[in-house]
Formats: structure tokens, C-alpha cells, sequence
């Protein structure tokens, strides 16, 4: 073997020592996510103090008023009661949709803290018997917040628990979803799939902030 190809064999392998086991741990990464696992304790309801709560919605809760930040805060908890779901994962779904904006709206037109389309909002409204009657009640963040977490209880049934299909189908759509799910190509909803996986995160760090306390997520 002459020099010029001696250098570019080194040149072959060093890069492929360097690159590859990056890429290796991205696609690794992202297939741990695709696979359907069924994590109850993410969802089960933890002790929430509504003043620790209606503090952490102090300083970070844009577009609601003091008075309501109280209510809201009772108003969330005892959704999460009803429907088995960790407060702390229903926030850190509404900081990746809104960061905590009530007045947050996408170019898409979804709306409010836990950025609901107004098709959703009133499909979901219609299922559950909720309270719905126009686009601008999904201003109001204690009809946002019924109407989101119900609609994530209907995902989290319809994907049968799984937490990273009902979270990257509320991110998606669950029609997308079911679709790729059915051509075997979940795995194709890369960024749906790291959108899973930053809220289940944030639920851990959620909890951390709020309580200074770890979960086992």
C-alpha cells in the first residue's frame, strides 16, 4: 500500500471512530422511544400542595391573575385526581406546548396553555360532555386545562397507556400516529418522539423544582 492510500485509510477509520458512535447512540436513542411501554407510576397522582403549586404558577404563569392562580392551581389538582395523572407531567406538557402562556396561540391555531386546536377542543368537549361553545373559551386557561387533560386521558387509553404514543400523539395527531404505527414507520416521528421524551424529563425536573424531591420515572 502506497502513502496516499495509507493516509486516506486512516483518515476512513479515524472518522468513522469519531462520527459513528454518536450517530449509534442517536438511533439508539430514538428507537428506546418508539417502542410502547406502560408506565403507570408516571401518571399516578402524588401529594401536590396547592400552595406550593399556586407559587410555582407565580412565577412563571403568564396572562392570569394572582386571585386566579389559587383556583387554578385547585383546579388542576383535582383534575389530575380524577383522571390518575402526576401533576407534575401535566406541567410539563403545558411548559413544551405554551411555556406557561395562557395567551400562547401557533401558527396552526392551537391555543392557550395546553395548545388545544379548536377541532379538538370540540371534539373532545362533544366525548367527555364538557363545557365548550367557541375558539375563545380556550382562552380561558380553567376550560383549556379540562379540555386538554381530558384529551390526553382519551390518548392515554386509546394507546392503551403507552406514554410515549399518547404524548407523541398529542404532539402529532393521533390519525399521523396510527397511520405510521400501522406502516411499521413510528420510528419516522423523530422530533413527536424527542417531544415525548422532553415532557416525560420535564416531569422529573418538574417535581425537583417544585418539591426539591426525585421520581422514579
Amino acid at each position: 500500500m502506497n502513502k496516499k492510500n495509507r493516509n486516506r485509510l486512516y483518515w476512513a477509520l479515524f472518522f468513522a471512530l469519531l462520527v459513528l458512535p454518536a450517530q449509534w447512540k442517536s438511533l439508539y436513542e430514538v428507537s428506546k422511544l418508539s417502542m410502547p411501554h406502560s408506565i403507570e407510576k408516571d401518571y399516578v397522582p402524588k401529594r401536590f400542595e396547592v400552595q406550593v403549586l399556586s407559587r410555582f404558577f407565580d412565577n412563571r404563569l403568564k396572562g392570569v391573575s394572582i386571585h386566579q392562580q389559587v383556583s387554578l392551581a385547585k383546579h388542576l389538582l383535582a383534575l389530575c385526581e380524577q383522571y390518575s395523572f402526576d401533576p407534575a407531567l401535566i406541567l410539563s406538557l403545558i411548559q413544551a406546548e405554551s411555556s406557561f402562556r395562557n395567551g400562547a396561540k401557533s401558527q396552526a391555531g392551537a391555543r392557550g396553555l395546553m395548545q388545544l386546536m379548536p377541532e379538538t377542543a370540540k371534539f373532545i368537549a362533544k366525548k367527555r360532555g364538557l363545557k365548550y361553545k367557541a375558539e375563545s373559551d380556550l382562552s380561558n386557561p380553567f376550560v383549556n386545562i379540562s379540555l386538554g387533560i381530558a384529551y390526553l386521558d382519551y390518548l392515554r387509553k386509546r394507546y392503551q397507556g403507552s406514554l410515549t404514543y399518547f404524548l407523541v400523539a398529542y404532539n402529532a395527531g393521533p390519525t399521523r400516529v396510527d397511520r405510521l404505527i400501522s406502516a411499521n414507520r413510528f420510528t419516522h416521528l423523530k422530533y413527536p418522539m424527542l417531544y415525548a421524551e422532553k415532557v416525560r424529563r420535564g416531569a422529573y425536573d418538574m417535581r425537583k423544582l417544585t418539591f426539591n424531591k426525585k421520581i422514579a420515572l
